[in-house]
């Protein structure tokens, strides 16, 4: 896949309310590598807005007409359930995808809620950190939008994979976790990780109990695909295999 890439910004000489967020300039000014980014400025804050460019042929396996498909799709599992796995399916379904963002995160953390849903505006569908928090406001403005729980097989297999990540790739710069669990290590707190992965997943699932079109339960390693993803968009089934972003692991096995 091939995509150009261009930037530009426009600085300002006041305090950045999302330095405490990043380590170093370097840090903050880190690019998505599926999108280029302009920066313009919200109030105070530098707001990324995304123009992705996509060459023609490349990558995209249907041309989708935009009045035949959802306006939004919002993944709203946690990292580890196969968010990665989602979002290349999504692309691959002419979506264009915005995925772990640490600028939205960061504003999502400050309460700027009002900025974080106007980026949503420059894109299509959406997995990753912050967007699994914002399907309450998500579903108010994006009343036509869908909304996909990706899950592991069992809550075990999800923290052994969540523990053995942490362990490969230690601590990063941009610490989640700790603002997701208010702890960092799942080995040293297993009950904790496991409390607030619970929790979320039956928010989800209470919040759209009363509207079960809205909101698709998927699971790779229950053999789920192609036939369920767009059976719920409403979207024909690429002739193709379902993708997955490490072919040395389960489809279900990456962020």
């Amino acid at each position: 896949m091939t995509r150009s890439y261009r930037l530009a910004e426009e600085r300002r000489t006041v305090r950045n309310p999302l330095a405490e967020f990043f380590s170093d300039d370097a840090d903050y000014d880190h690019l998505h590598e599926l999108f280029h980014r302009d920066f313009e400025l919200f109030g105070n804050v530098r707001r990324f807005v995304y123009h992705p460019v996509v060459e023609p042929g490349a990558f995209l396996m249907h041309e989708i007409p935009l009045a035949t498909r959802p306006d939004k799709v919002i993944g709203v599992g946690f990292h580890k359930t196969g968010t990665k796995t989602l979002g290349l399916c999504l692309e691959m379904l002419g979506f264009r995808n915005c995925s772990l963002d640490r600028e939205a995160f960061a504003l999502w953390r400050l309460g700027e809620i009002d900025a974080v849903l106007e980026m949503m505006t420059q894109a299509d569908s959406f997995e990753d950190w912050p967007w699994p928090f914002l399907y309450r406001v998500a579903r108010e403005r994006f009343p036509h939008a869908r909304f996909v729980l990706t899950t592991r097989r069992d809550e075990a297999t999800w923290l052994e994979s969540l523990t053995q990540h942490v362990a490969r790739h230690g601590r990063t710069s941009f610490n989640y976790r700790k603002y997701i669990y208010g702890v960092d290590d799942p080995e040293a707190h297993p009950q904790r990780f496991l409390d607030v992965y619970r929790a979320h997943n039956a928010a989800v699932r209470d919040f759209f109990a009363a509207e079960p079109g809205r909101l698709l339960e998927i699971c790779w390693e229950d053999g789920h695909g192609w036939e369920r993803l767009c059976g719920f968009l409403g979207l024909p089934i690429p002739d193709a295999p379902l993708p997955h972003m490490n072919r040395r692991r389960p489809a279900g096995d990456d962020s």
